[in-house]
């Protein structure tokens, strides 16, 4: 008799010790003294760590069966990077590393001044949140750029009298670090002061880092009356000068003696106010001629004592300087006597001062009788 012996087989176990994490293939009943293996396959999330009798294999092992045997494979999280990228110019982030698998990730950003955050986004530009500090559970390598843009600042202006004086321009919403220009424009009449700062002129230049506010001042423009006369003819003339915009103006004329005043005139012709203190409201530089003329003046001529015994001619009114002949006419019979002033002869000029009255005094014209006898012997 010949006896057959045949290898005994055991009975091979395999379990995860999480098995959630992982699966292990190569359970069944192998000979003994077999080689074997078994497999410790980790699910998405998850890594092989290490066998539970701390063997030193990897996730795939190979062993002589000898026995019944049951294998353990430990798993754990496997990691993951976060990544994050922003424009250094605009801002930052915190949260950069490895992270086990299903940890909750906190990923911050912080804008630099003069920038918002606006989203963070994936790799392939595609929106993932709005929220500056983000919390995930990450599941696997994750790429995130913080998206940010510029600040937009605000410039007010507005102006000292609330807009009746002058027009400022360049309000609005600018982006941070912007040039932008303002303007302010005066209306008629003004000119620009200042603005609340103290800089710059009517048109100026800023870069906007934060909002601003900015008021323009104006002021009345300085305008110039001048008045112009003949100094031969003036005595006076007063009102000229440097005003404001608006200012009540006060002119007044004063004619020399033998001179009448005849009007202001802003054209050096047409007479446009006849009074001689006159007033106006200044709205432009302006010029005014005081206009005058001669005085007219009496020369009042009579005869003195018996009327019949001559005439005068000569009485009227005549200009201030004028040269005036009068004439004592005597009738038949009588000559010139003599003026009440005891000047000139019955024909004289006068240089018209003031006004005048002259008398003319008459006499009986001496006659000669002449006698004569018909036989002068």
């Amino acid at each position: 008799f010949t006896a057959l012996f045949k290898p005994h087989e055991f009975e091979v176990q395999t379990k995860a010790d999480e098995p959630h994490m992982g699966d292990v293939t190569g359970v069944g009943k192998y000979p003994y003294k077999t080689q074997q293996k078994v497999v410790a396959e980790a699910r998405y999330g998850y890594v092989f760590d290490h066998w539970s009798d701390n063997a030193p294999f990897g996730k795939e092992r190979k062993f002589i069966v000898e026995r019944d045997t049951t294998f353990t494979a430990v798993f754990k999280k496997a990691q993951f990077n976060v990544s994050l990228n922003a424009d250094g110019i605009m801002g930052r982030t915190s949260g950069t590393g490895k992270y086990d698998y299903l940890t909750p990730v906190e990923v911050v950003a912080y804008e630099n001044y003069g920038y918002d955050f606006v989203e963070w986004q994936d790799k392939h530009g595609n929106f993932v949140s709005t929220d500056r500090v983000f919390t995930f559970n990450i599941q696997g390598d994750t790429i995130l750029y913080a998206v940010f843009k510029i600040t937009q600042f605000e410039i007010k202006l507005g102006t000292e009298d609330g807009g009746t004086r002058g027009t400022v321009f360049g309000a609005g919403y600018y982006d941070y670090g912007s040039t932008r220009t303002i303007k302010a424009e005066p209306n008629y009449g003004y000119e620009f002061d200042r603005w609340n700062d103290y800089s710059g002129g009517k048109e100026r230049q800023i870069i906007l880092t934060s909002d601003t506010v900015f008021t323009a001042t104006f002021k009345k423009k300085k305008m110039s009356v001048t008045l112009k006369s003949d100094a031969t003819m003036a005595k006076s003339v007063t009102g000229a000068g440097q005003y404001e915009y608006l200012d009540n103006v006060n002119i007044a004329a004063e004619p020399n003696y033998g001179y009448k005043f005849v009007g202001w005139s802003d054209d050096g012709v047409n007479v446009v106010e006849t009074s001689k203190g006159h007033n106006f409201e200044l709205t432009q530089d302006t010029t005014l001629w005081a206009l005058f003329r001669k005085d007219s003046m009496n020369v009042a001529l009579s005869v003195g004592g018996d009327v019949t015994r001559g005439n005068v001619e000569g009485t009227g009114r005549y200009e201030f300087g004028s040269r005036v002949t009068i004439h004592a006419v005597p009738n038949y019979g009588y000559e010139f006597d003599r003026w009440n002033d005891n000047v000139g002869g019955k024909d004289r000029i006068i240089t018209l001062v003031r006004d005048t009255t002259f008398t003319a005094f008459f006499k009986p014209k001496d006659m000669t009788v002449s006698v004569y006898s018909e036989d002068p012997s």
